[in-house]
């Protein structure tokens, strides 16, 4: 029985009418026969090779990564399987970390790509209702994974995308959620990657808070009401931002929050707030009345310094960090029929470990 990922690569030699014989690229008929059986068990180099002689397009390349993604959590997460490593894991990463693509593109038009082919698959319901929701949690990984390898590289920002020691742990906590949000939580952070990407191609830098706020408000139409006096906020020190959806699902956040946190961020997008840092029921109590009263549309215009200044603590840590957190406004974010779209939170960290 062929593999998807067989398959696929079956269907890209049909699609072409390939023809070995007349390819500048020498491959055996035996190797190619395998590749469209067993492609796992073909070397990760000669596996790269084939792909250039068929001349692989940069969308065609990203479809095999999901598939190569959906084959590596099956294998990871069977029952028999799940205190062991996945071969078929490590082999597929050797492909496709060895697969050099023909057509030459930005790292910004890379990750574009992947984004595009994530979307088309979220769009697609009959995928969603069948199988997709069983690999959520791989593409949510492969999204953070390759969102912190780009601000590493773009901006020197470093940030974990999972440890490897809470990755059995995450997984079932992803998976107790329910379909309708994680699907919701990996839209969420297609949204914030292409945000990210953006940034470079407008030239602003993820330091300055204000014009990468006032930028992903624009991509949506958004707005703030009494404006000024909000966005005055971000410009002070230690200053972070983050948006939520009427799901309490974090939309949007400071990118240099990742130095403050040592939380991955793979964590970060399947945790409830609550669950992974802690703090005096009280402030949690004054916050969640608060936020509850934007997203119900009753609190209409920016509240200002609503909680008073608390001490928060990472939760599940040898070496917790705390932090002195001043919650300096929350409001609603509107669309341009007024109609109520998120929420805001500016507040203020201070490191006090």
């Amino acid at each position: 029985m062929k593999s998807p990922l067989g398959l696929y690569l079956e269907g890209l030699l049909k699609k072409r009418n390939f023809d070995n014989k007349k390819s500048k690229y020498q491959i055996d008929e035996q190797t190619i026969q395998q590749l469209t059986t067993s492609p796992e068990k073909i070397d990760g180099k000669l596996f790269g090779y084939f792909l250039q002689a068929i001349e692989i397009s940069p969308d065609e390349y990203a479809e095999l990564s999901l598939i190569a993604l959906r084959m590596s959590e099956e294998q990871t997460y069977t029952k028999d399987q799940k205190n062991r490593s996945s071969s078929y894991s490590k082999a597929s990463n050797n492909k496709l970390s060895s697969i050099q693509l023909p057509v030459e593109t930005s790292l910004e038009r890379k990750k574009e790509l992947l984004l595009d082919v994530f979307s088309k698959h979220l769009e697609k319901d009959q995928v969603l209702e069948n199988f997709y929701h069983e690999h959520l949690f791989t593409y949510h990984v492969e999204l953070v994974t390759q969102w912190c390898q780009y601000v590493e590289e773009e901006f020197g920002v470093k940030m974990e995308p999972l440890l490897e020691s809470e990755k059995l742990d995450l997984h079932k906590k992803y998976y107790s959620l329910d379909l309708r949000k994680r699907h919701l939580k990996l839209q969420r952070f297609l949204g914030y990657f292409r945000h990210i990407l953006s940034l470079k191609k407008h030239k602003i830098h993820f330091s300055d808070r204000r014009s990468c706020l006032e930028h992903y408000l624009k991509f949506f139409g958004w707005y703030i009401p009494d404006s000024p006096s909000v966005l005055k906020l971000i410009e002070g020190q230690d200053v972070f931002v983050e948006i939520f959806d009427g799901d309490y699902i974090q939309m949007y956040r400071s990118l240099d929050f990742c130095n403050v946190t040592n939380h991955s961020l793979m964590k970060l997008e399947t945790y409830e707030w609550w669950e992974i840092f802690k703090r005096q029921p009280k402030f949690t109590d004054q916050a969640t009345k608060v936020i509850a009263s934007i997203l119900s549309g009753e609190i209409k215009k920016p509240v200002f310094n609503p909680v008073e200044k608390n001490i928060i603590e990472e939760i599940n840590f040898y070496s917790p960090k705390k932090a002195e957190i001043e919650a300096l406004v929350y409001g609603p974010i509107f669309n341009q029929e007024n109609t109520l779209s998120a929420g805001l939170h500016i507040f203020r960290y201070k490191d006090v470990t």
